[in-house]
């Protein structure tokens, strides 16, 4: 795919004011809604389109501080997980959950 647009900034950098990003001269809190509706591209579609990483996010700074304070309280709400919940790669408990060890076979 090839843009055949006007391109509004530098190739590889997503333009932001310090709150939103911007696509043609428009700003967006976040891209991805915008670029799938307006130009029928996915996010991975636009970044190699327009030079990005691959892990390049595409939100404004305000955005995206938002949905890291956001992440950060419902991890804190979560808790921790008490060990009793916690399960090995295999699913078998912890080893030593409540003294109950693994199967010798899964070891």
């Amino acid at each position: 795919m090839n843009w055949g647009g006007e391109l509004h900034g530098e190739l590889g950098v997503v333009c932001d004011d310090g709150e939103r990003a911007q696509c043609h001269g428009e700003w967006f809190l976040h891209l991805g809604g915008h670029i799938f509706q307006a130009h029928g591209l996915t996010g991975d579609d636009y970044r190699r389109e327009f030079g990005l990483m691959q892990k390049t996010k595409l939100g404004g700074p305000a955005w995206l501080e938002m949905r890291r304070q956001l992440a950060g309280a419902h991890m804190r709400q979560l808790g921790k997980p008490r060990r009793d919940q916690v399960r090995n790669l295999r699913g078998f408990p912890a080893v030593g959950v409540d003294g109950l060890e693994p199967p010798a076979s899964s070891l």
